[in-house]
């Protein structure tokens, strides 16, 4: 993550009317809000005796792009003066010019998300594809050369990987596959029910440690979610090198939804290629390769919420179910006594984390609000 590390003899409170900056209640962490030409985010301050750490706020989802990288370290060498101080290491080097024209065309943005109709604006129809983790691209990219009449859409929570992925887009002339710059979690249930041919979870992190365990992309909840969105006749199809991963996968998709293996076996050696890196690397390393495809034979009725309409009004300021959570985590004031919060909101193993502004007790967006409006954040605000 980009960052600026500076020794100061000026704590940064002393110019905090200069700027628009806003701090914490316990006066430790300063946020500052920037708008640039593509992006909208928070930087982080956090300083502790003579050092002064910069760095982004990785809540408000920015892209570190040429532009990010050069805005902070000019950032960073404003502050050194004010505060009479040097930077003793960064990382802001730009080692080449981000192509803005590559969001534009390629990048599905959560706020577009959030409208009713995305999905309908976006696909005009077609038949829609879903990737859960598309890395650099490189399997997505062929598929949409292969089927040019289909839809496919990307999702991806690698910074780096998803600038490639778009790159890899332009290069073949792609005019049928687009991709988001989120957590896949929260995408899933704002798709229709019935809408998507197939979804593609190709070589993910197993996540085995305990510690971790929550990270996890295939859980119960998430393989209802994919069950829901697949069209009647749609496919689940998994591809990993990691043998316990496939097992649990299975075991999984079996106990908590209605889809059946299109195959005898749960699962079975892969003897086909879809050249991604991860296919390759393992390859090379002589490790088997497994394949699961689970079939949708149904379709479902499912009601769907409201998209949420801000500002809502908030009546308790944390509060825990079962099942989902909306809490409080920090309030920053800036000089003119403008307030923002740091909230986490949603299903309580995997919410989202969004800051808002907040008026006397109502919250509302800021262009730093970068969040998928699905149905577990709207039951977390709900309680």
């Amino acid at each position: 993550m980009p960052h600026a590390v500076l020794n100061v003899d000026k704590h940064i409170s002393d110019i905090f009317g200069e700027y628009d900056f806003f701090v914490s209640s316990d006066k430790s962490v300063f946020l500052y809000p920037v708008e640039l030409e593509s992006e909208a985010f928070f930087l982080r301050l956090i300083q502790k005796k003579e050092k002064l750490i910069v760095k982004l706020e990785k809540s408000t989802m920015p892209k570190i792009t040429s532009s990010v990288k050069e805005f902070m370290y000019n950032f960073s060498f404003e502050l050194r003066e004010r505060l009479n101080g040097k930077i003793t290491n960064h990382n802001l080097n730009i080692t080449r010019k981000t192509d803005y024209s590559l969001f534009d065309r390629y990048e599905i943005k959560t706020s577009d998300i959030n409208k009713s109709e995305w999905i309908n604006n976006l696909c005009k129809n077609k038949k829609i594809n879903l990737e859960i983790g598309m890395g650099s691209g490189e399997f997505i990219t062929e598929e949409a050369l292969k089927n040019k009449n289909e839809s496919f859409i990307g999702v991806e929570i690698l910074n780096s990987d998803f600038y490639i992925a778009l790159r890899r887009f332009n290069s073949a002339n792609l005019n049928n596959a687009k991709a988001v710059y989120y957590d896949a979690r929260a995408i899933l249930n704002r798709f229709k029910p019935n809408s998507i041919k197939r979804v593609y979870l190709n070589f993910p992190e197993p996540w085995f440690k305990q510690k971790k365990i929550k990270h996890s992309v295939l859980t119960q909840k998430t393989a209802k979610k994919i069950e829901t969105l697949l069209e009647v006749g749609g496919e689940f199809v998994i591809m990993t090198d990691n043998y316990p991963f496939a097992v649990s996968s299975a075991l999984i998709i079996e106990q908590s939804t209605l889809l059946k293996s299109s195959f005898k076996h749960s699962m079975f050696l892969s003897d086909t290629s879809i050249k991604t890196k991860y296919e390759k690397k393992w390859k090379n390393y002589k490790r088997t390769i497994y394949k699961l495809v689970y079939k949708k034979h149904f379709k479902q009725e499912k009601s769907y919420k409201n998209i949420i309409h801000f500002p809502i009004k908030i009546k308790e300021m944390d509060t825990v179910g079962k099942e989902y959570v909306f809490r409080i985590l920090n309030r920053y004031t800036n000089k003119d006594s403008k307030t923002i919060i740091e909230i986490t909101a949603g299903y309580s193993k995997n919410p989202q984390h969004v800051f808002f502004e907040l008026k006397e007790d109502k919250i509302y967006t800021i262009p730093q609000s970068n969040f998928v409006a699905n149905n577990d954040f709207l039951c977390a605000v709900l309680l």
